[in-house]
């Protein structure tokens, strides 16, 4: 779903799993995932399965160790919230700064190597020093500050939001008509 990888990448690996990254959401992805699914499920079920009969096709999954040691347990659940919350810091300012930006596509530049930096991001120190990495790499935009630009609350269906390509990269789109861009993207557990 959009940019999560990188918490969910961090959680599986944190718990002795290889993870192999699909490729994004895609055309064929959909393609599949209607040829699997019955009709009358939502289309993020859709999307799910054609993305997930897509990562299925890259490689055979062997070799599980015991990832339920509890101590690794939960540092990977430790490791998976921090990066969690630091992707919704980074989409944060990303759906702000965007609308600011004085040249088109430096905020999505930004945003793709933040995502890069904080998969590499592999110790609590790191983690806890990411926030200064997201403010200065977003600070260091050239931005017109005399704009003021409408803003719009984004939300909906978690996939939906959350998958650029499901939804047509409306943050991206709307941020390059200098929209400035407020959406809560956390992904939750529910517990009943």
């Amino acid at each position: 779903m959009g940019p999560n990888w990188v918490a969910f990448k961090t959680l599986f690996t944190a718990l002795d799993l290889d993870v192999i990254l699909p490729d994004p959401t895609n055309r064929e992805a959909i393609k599949i995932g209607v040829r699997y699914s019955p009709e009358f499920v939502c289309f993020p079920f859709k999307a799910t399965i054609g993305d997930f009969k897509n990562a299925l096709a890259l490689q055979e999954v062997t070799g599980r160790r015991d990832p339920f040691i509890y101590s690794k347990f939960v540092k990977a659940v430790i490791f998976f919230l921090k990066k969690a919350k630091l992707l919704n810091d980074i989409q944060t300012a990303e759906g702000v700064f965007r609308a600011y930006e004085r040249n088109l596509g430096d905020t999505t530049n930004i945003f793709n190597d933040l995502l890069l930096k904080l998969d590499e991001a592999n110790t609590l120190s790191e983690l806890r020093n990411f926030k200064k990495v997201i403010k200065e790499d977003f600070n260091s935009l050239d931005i017109d500050k005399t704009r003021s630009p409408l803003k719009v609350g984004l939300s909906g269906e978690i996939h939906i939001s959350l998958e650029p390509y499901v939804n047509l990269d409306i943050r991206r789109k709307l941020g390059e008509m200098q929209i400035e861009i407020h959406q809560s993207l956390i992904p939750t557990l529910c517990l009943t």
